[in-house]
């Protein structure tokens, strides 16, 4: 009798044993299976991400063959490039991926670079002004009338200047923020520049179809630096569950410094000049949305189209045409991939000359 309780007490210990093992085993082969899963759906997301930057990248090209066909010499929302094939809401589906990618307008943003620029691009127009003079001599063009003339124009632009980039970056923070202003522009301006002087990046513009060796690499880096609580950089919701835009969204490291009429938003818009009023402002954006005798939306084809808005006369246009442009060439495409619990983002500024697309910098996240 005592032997057989000896052997029951045995018998279930060894289940136990049994049953601990079998289910550490199951446990084990469930989280292979789930890493293995993972692993699949991470590859199949880089994947996918890459096919939607690659087509991006398509679309922009076959935008530059239409304007070339077409001798189109301006970029807007009615372009190619502007009309994403898998938008957020209808993305495309490659393998078990759900895949969106858009593509935004760099030179429809502040380039905050241009607040270390300012003193190269002025030895870089004067530069210019003194190889036209110098032409003008071998050429032998002695027309005294003429250059009084053009003198005395000189001096009328010279009497209206453009505002400076410090001024136009605090009227944008000013715009962005609005009634409730949590930064003074100013301070924020400084810490800005203090940091990518820390860095001690080259501001000048490099040579080639490259912007510039940049200080700043990311508009993240604002944020590791302690400078802007991600908050206010990227967009987020407010207390109303409402999304708000973040100061990332109106500011650029990545663009030649001119501001796309075009494809600008208000804000950027309102950032040119104190001169530049509400009245004004509904008018630039709404003469964008009216449809013109073609039966396609209005656009600026030029930069002196912009003096048909009511009010933007020839004192304001002088003030703000070197800030301006109605091309572009440096574009952000931001593709979104989804499979599983697994979601990836990959970011890719491009540079676009002609036909030939030039990747920049990228950015690959959650």
């Amino acid at each position: 009798m005592k032997s057989s309780g000896i052997a029951l007490v045995m018998t279930l210990l060894l289940l136990i044993v049994l049953v601990v093992v079998v289910g550490q085993f199951s446990y084990s082969t469930k989280i292979d299976a789930y890493i293995a899963d993972n692993t699949n759906n991470e590859m199949q997301i880089r994947y996918g991400l890459l096919s939607a930057i690659q087509f991006a990248i398509a679309q922009l090209q076959l935008d530059s063959m239409s304007e070339e066909g077409n001798k189109t010499k301006y970029d807007c929302f009615t372009d190619e490039w502007a009309q994403s094939l898998w938008p957020a809401d209808k993305p495309q589906k490659i393998g078990n991926v759900l895949v969106s990618y858009s593509i935004q307008d760099e030179s429809a943003k502040f380039n905050l670079l241009r607040l270390v620029w300012p003193k190269k691009q002025a030895e870089k127009k004067q530069e210019e002004k003194n190889t036209e003079e110098n032409q003008e001599k071998e050429q032998g063009q002695d027309k005294d009338q003429e250059k009084e003339q053009d003198k005395d124009q000189d001096k009328e632009k010279e009497k209206i200047k453009p505002i400076t980039p410090e001024q136009q970056f605090d009227l944008l923070c000013t715009s962005i923020q609005g009634e409730n202003a949590t930064f003074e522009p100013a301070v924020l301006r400084v810490a800005i520049v203090g940091w990518m002087k820390q860095k001690k990046g080259k501001s000048e513009k490099a040579v080639g179809p490259f912007p510039t060796k940049v200080p700043l690499f990311s508009m993240k880096e604002l944020s590791m630096a302690g400078i802007i609580p991600s908050a206010f950089l990227f967009a987020s919701l407010d207390e109303k569950g409402k999304k708000t835009k973040g100061f990332s969204e109106y500011t650029t490291i990545w663009s030649d410094g001119e501001i796309n009429i075009n494809t600008a938003g208000r804000e950027v818009l309102q950032s040119l000049s104190t001169k530049i009023n509400e009245e004004m402002l509904k008018g630039i954006i709404s003469y964008r949305e009216q449809m013109g005798p073609d039966g396609e939306k209005q656009i600026f084809r030029q930069k002196t189209d912009l003096k048909k808005i009511q009010g933007l006369g020839d004192t304001i246009y002088s003030e703000i045409e070197s800030l301006i442009a109605v091309r572009s060439f440096y574009f952000l495409i931001e593709a979104t991939a989804t499979a599983g619990r697994s979601k990836k983002k990959l970011s890719v500024v491009v540079y676009r000359e002609g036909k030939r697309v030039y990747k920049l910098w990228c950015d690959y996240s959650n």
